[in-house]
């Protein structure tokens, strides 16, 4: 019900006014006689619309809107006035007046239309303001997210940031908005790039992806930004822009950066192995954004959507937007509204303090609420969480809007790259070849322990410095010769002399390859260095010991003996080798990847710990062996094809199939497989790659069986769903359930492929509304009649975006329902017009307050007006004292109490008696 407060100097037409304006049961009136109490009465009590005569004294109409607009509030306001000058009218509504409407003509139609706009204007407010809190939330929601979201046009003018953008350039959004991003971007090369990215991406209306790109703040410090730029048309002005999101990848960089310069100095087998990881994690990828795709059906936002609050005596309360979420993340298990103690004590007894001391601190400060920790569910499981919110004020609460989101993969890949990284590092640490990297430059950037001791140095007395500086001088020419060679983009194997800090020659076997960025150009070299001064050393003993052979003959023996020792030490120089050779074999046994090498017939010439794991079978069963896996019948086919086509051509190629394992059970495996040919281009030898990817199929397959049940679901729902796609700026039908079909008749069918507009060409306003439900990601709902799926029927459709490019319009056959509205209100005008004409009188009684409630018709039963005496409302007491006829009163108040007190609730109260008329005649009652 509405709450109206109704001014007018003219008591008679404020009681005419509150009769029929209450008459339908949705208003609630208030009357009063001048401009300044009503002010009085506005500052004590709320109100839904204010209808106010224009010409009052001490105060007109448009003074005491002007007055009431002054003060901030936006009630409704109606100016209802006999007065009809076009210069009221526009003034009226200059000053903010929601209708105007003039006195005169038929009271009930009158009143009617008074109501009608009072309703209008009352929901219109009401969806203003419900439109206004609907737009804060999605602004805090927009300003939660961590990265930049923005919106350009042509020129480069901002019409949207959020919070994260503005506080890059030190500005509030409302600062940036609608101002050009020129005036706000330090680096004005950045600046053409971004703004001939917008140029691009509106004039070619497709979407751009940026993966990176430099960005410089307000404070000039840099980082990178992976950036996802789309065309859209601005609502009103049909202004074409772009809209973006740019991800702060820096840290990520920098993250790969340094596990680059361990993967690098991995053979060319390990690299792949790295490929197919990254196949596998984008797989995964794939399945997580399938997955998403479906959640996002049932629910639009893929955390929990919470709102949380403290009042002022120190409570704390909470409750989930989206309890579906809830349900599913958190595991909500009640029914309470109130989640707070819940939640509260479901948080890991760990994080339990940290998590009460983050909240109290952001209610002492009224600051951002971000928090990291764990949560028990109610099955027990432990899961990560980030909960963000943003402070607000809602009466005397503090209220925090925010939303919570499940990390526990996050910290689990987070972990395992942390072990990653730690593993590849103790590899270059211990390892005993000397590495090193440099930059464009050739200065030092990265060595390790090893080439540090090889250089009779520390790490940090090296790194900084030009790699030249540690050449001997006699080699210089030769050796930069060879640097070249890497800025140039190729590899090479070579020996080399180095200074030591304290000036010896050391000489190393160097494999050196050049480090190119993704644009072709040179960023820096990475090497792995031997140290081979004992042989070289040894190399060039022999040597002079050949030359004094030439020159003393005579003194064989002891030359030989000389050379023996040689030989011994080249012989301890190639027994390290072999050292080394071993230490790599052991980075090849410790791969958790299946590693093998075989002949064309099937012998195995090596096989790796995880390949003898995985087939429960010792080494040397399989080496020198013709060992292949049992391939199920369907897959011999694909495998038999698959090794055909390895040719010099095409050496490496990678093959998924089926095995059967000893214990009869069947696995997925992976195989990277490289041919090895001779000089005449025949196999000699192949060397794979695997790993087992039966939980990947099995993943793929749940996806598959998941998207059969929904499918099932759509199609079995009871609902009739029209789904259709967005297509070049209008929808096309594209699908529809068992329902639908049902529902027209099979006519559905007679429409696949069509477009809306065609459809719905006589309702273009239904068609835009569609295009304005898929641009604000809404729900809308409409009553129209079918013109092709129900013909002559009225129908109501609601129409619901589903991302990421669909509507779905589910229709309702409301006919009948419509039909027995209207016939409802023609039996509810016939009554009336039956009471009329038998001069019959209805009224009610509120029970609680004991006041009569009397409609128009009393009052010419009482040969007076509906103002006078107020009889309009007067309690049952006042009634039969005040009309009643003396002698009649004791048959009334006896007939009141039985009525009252009857336990039958059919009783049916019959009474004639006397009443006093304003003329004082008493007829019969």
């Amino acid at each position: 019900m509405y709450h109206i407060l109704y001014v007018d100097d003219e008591p008679g037409l404020l009681e005419i006014g509150k009769r029929f304006l209450e008459r339908s049961g949705q208003l609630s009136v208030d009357v009063i006689t001048s401009a300044p109490a009503a002010l009085t009465l506005l500052a004590s009590k709320e109100y839904d619309a204010i209808i106010a005569d224009y010409q009052m004294p001490e105060m007109n109409g448009i003074e005491l809107l002007k007055t009431i607009r002054t003060s901030g509030k936006t009630i409704p306001f109606i100016l209802f006035t006999g007065k009809g000058r076009e210069e009221v009218v526009i003034q009226a509504l200059n000053e903010g007046a929601d209708f105007y409407l003039q006195k005169g003509g038929e009271p009930k139609s009158q009143f009617a239309e008074l109501s009608n706009k009072i309703r209008y204007a009352v929901m219109r407010r009401s969806a203003e303001e419900s439109l206004k809190q609907n737009e804060a939330q999605l602004r805090q929601i927009i300003d939660l997210v961590p990265h930049m979201i923005f919106a350009n046009d042509r020129d480069g003018n901002f019409l949207l940031t959020n919070r994260a953008l503005a506080q890059s350039y030190n500005k509030d959004v409302t600062d940036i908005v609608g101002k050009p991003q020129a005036r706000f971007h330090p680096d004005a090369a950045e600046l053409r790039h971004m703004l001939d990215d917008n140029r691009e991406v509106i004039s070619t209306g497709t979407t751009k992806v940026i993966p990176e790109e430099r960005f410089t703040d307000a404070t000039g410090n840099h980082c990178i930004l992976q950036t996802t730029k789309v065309p859209f048309t601005t609502i009103g002005n049909s202004q074409q822009a772009v809209l973006g999101i740019a991800i702060d990848i820096t840290k990520r960089i920098q993250t790969e950066d340094k596990l680059r310069l361990a993967y690098e100095q991995l053979a060319a087998a390990e690299e792949k192995l790295h490929a197919q990881y990254d196949a596998l994690v984008a797989a995964q990828a794939e399945i997580i954004s399938r997955r998403q795709l479906l959640e996002e059906i049932a629910a639009t936002v893929p955390g929990v959507i919470y709102q949380f609050s403290a009042d002022s005596g120190g409570g704390h309360h909470g409750y989930f937007i989206n309890e579906r979420a809830g349900r599913d993340i958190f595991g909500l298990d009640h029914q309470n509204k109130d989640v707070f103690p819940w939640f509260a004590g479901h948080v890991h007894p760990g994080d339990q303090r940290r998590f009460m001391e983050s909240i109290d601190d952001s209610l002492k400060n009224a600051t951002a609420w971000n928090f990291e920790g764990r949560f028990v569910k109610p099955s027990g499981e432990s899961i990560w969480f980030l909960g963000m919110g943003c402070p607000g004020i809602h009466g005397n609460e503090q209220v925090y809007s925010g939303i919570m989101l499940d990390i526990t993969e996050r910290k689990r890949m987070e972990e395992k790259l942390r072990e990653s990284e730690e593993r590849y590092r103790r590899i270059v640490e211990t390892t005993d070849e000397g590495i090193f990297q440099l930059d464009r430059d050739f200065t030092m950037v990265y060595v390790n322990r090893r080439m540090a001791e090889m250089c009779g140095c520390t790490p940090e007395d090296i790194v900084g410095k030009n790699i030249v500086s540690f050449m001997a001088p006699e080699d210089l020419a030769g050796d930069t010769a060879r640097l070249e060679e890497r800025r140039q983009g190729k590899s090479g194997r070579y020996e080399r002399r180095f200074m030591t800090k304290d000036g010896r020659i050391r000489w190393v076997h160097v494999s050196a390859t050049p480090l190119m960025n993704p644009d072709g150009t040179f960023r820096g070299s990475f090497a792995m260095c031997s140290d081979i001064t004992d042989r070289k050393t040894g190399e060039m003993e022999l040597v002079r010991r050949n030359e004094e052979l030439h020159a003393a003959y005579g003194q064989l023996t002891a030359t030989e003996e000389e050379l023996r020792e040689n030989y011994d030490e080249l012989t301890k120089g190639q027994k390290r080798l072999e050292e080394s050779e071993n230490k790599y074999r052991n980075v090849v046994e410790d791969q958790t990847e299946f590693i093998s090498r075989f002949l064309p017939d099937g012998t195995h010439v090596f096989v790796n710990d995880a390949y003898c794991r995985y087939f429960g079978l010792k080494r040397d069963e399989i080496l020198g062996h013709r060992f292949r896996p049992t391939i199920p019948v369907e897959d011999r086919e694909l495998v038999k094809r698959f090794f055909a086509s390895l040719i010099p051509g095409h050496p490496v190629d990678t093959i998924e199939h089926q095995i059967i394992m000893p214990d009869g059970g069947i696995r997925w495996q992976r195989w990277s497989d490289r041919a090895i040919f001779d000089p005449s281009g025949t196999v000699t030898e192949y060397q794979s790659v695997g790993r087992d990817i039966t939980a990947e199929k099995e993943t793929q397959a749940a996806l598959q069986e998941s998207e059969i049940r929904f499918r099932e679901q759509y199609q079995n729902n009871p609902l009739a769903i029209f789904t259709w796609q967005h297509r070049e700026g209008d929808f096309v039908l594209v699908d529809y359930n068992r329902a639908a079909d049902l529902l027209t008749g099979g006519r559905a069918q007679d429409y696949l492929g069509t477009a809306a507009s065609v459809l719905y060409a006589t309702h273009p306003e239904f068609v835009s509304e569609i295009m304005q439900c898929f641009s604000d990601r809404t729900v809308i709902s409409k009553d129209l009649v079918s013109e092709h799926f129900l013909p002559g029927r009225r129908i109501h459709a609601t129409a619901a975006y589903v991302p990421p490019d669909l509507i779905m319009v589910h229709l309702d056959d409301i006919t009948e329902q419509k039909e027995a509205e209207e016939a409802l209100r023609e039996s509810q005008r016939t009554l009336a017009d039956a009471m009329d004409l038998a001069n019959l009188v209805s009224w009610e009684c509120d029970l609680r307050t004991g006041v009569l409630t009397f409609d128009n018709r009393f009052s010419t039963l009482y040969g007076t007006t509906p103002e006078c005496k107020g009889i309009c409302h007067m309690t049952a007491e006042a009634y039969i004292r005040e009309l009643v006829h003396p002698e009649d009163r004791g048959i009334l108040f006896e007939e009141d109490k039985r009525t009252r007190t009857t336990p039958d609730p059919h009783y049916v109260s019959k009474r004639e008696y006397r009443i006093i008329r304003g003329d004082g005649r008493d007829p019969e009652h």
